[in-house]
């Protein structure tokens, strides 16, 4: 968001948007996600345990809760880029 380092919430995020709309396979969440497997691993076993994914075969699929917890997720990224835009300086990341 504001520094080069991505912190959980917008792993999350990320996750979250690449299964959205047609299963993805681990592997591509680890390539797409610029994370490696055991990172990886760790996100879906979280993701899959509170239900925002779901897992068909071997590929990973966001549930309707899910788009809700992406859809907020988005809300307060984007509300945090528009209030420290000019300053975003000031928080200390």
């Amino acid at each position: 968001m504001f520094g080069s380092k991505r912190n959980q919430y917008e792993i999350i995020k990320e996750i979250l948007e690449l299964c959205r709309y047609k299963g993805i396979s681990k592997t591509k969440i680890v390539y797409n996600c610029n994370l490696n497997f055991t990172i990886v691993k760790k996100y879906l076993r979280i993701l899959l345990e509170y239900k925002v994914l779901k897992k068909e075969e071997d590929y990973y699929i966001t549930t309707d809760k899910g788009i809700i917890l992406l859809n907020n997720l988005s809300s307060i990224s984007n509300q945090l880029i528009n209030t420290f835009k000019n300053n975003y300086k000031l928080i200390p990341i």
